[in-house]
């Protein structure tokens, strides 16, 4: 009898692991610029009128440049 057959390859590879990597959520403000314009506000204002858990980091990526500037990330310490 073969016992080849029933060997089991134990060794991993990198390529079969997966990591979730779980980081800490980035907080912002609201601090709109003095030249704001009215278009701005009008992408701006779902977010800043919100009033439930979202992903602020990439919802606040997903618009312009132009409407990003008047969020400031809230450094720690």
């Amino acid at each position: 009898m073969n016992d080849d057959k029933f060997l089991v390859d134990n060794s991993v590879s990198s390529n079969d692991l997966s990591v979730n990597v779980m980081k800490t959520p980035k907080t912002y403000i609201w601090k709109p610029k003095e030249d704001i314009s009215v278009y701005e506000l009008a992408l701006c204002l779902p977010l800043i009128s919100f009033r439930g858990w979202f992903d602020a980091e990439y919802a606040i990526s997903e618009l312009p440049e132009n409407c990003q500037r008047h969020f400031e990330e809230v450094k720690e310490g």
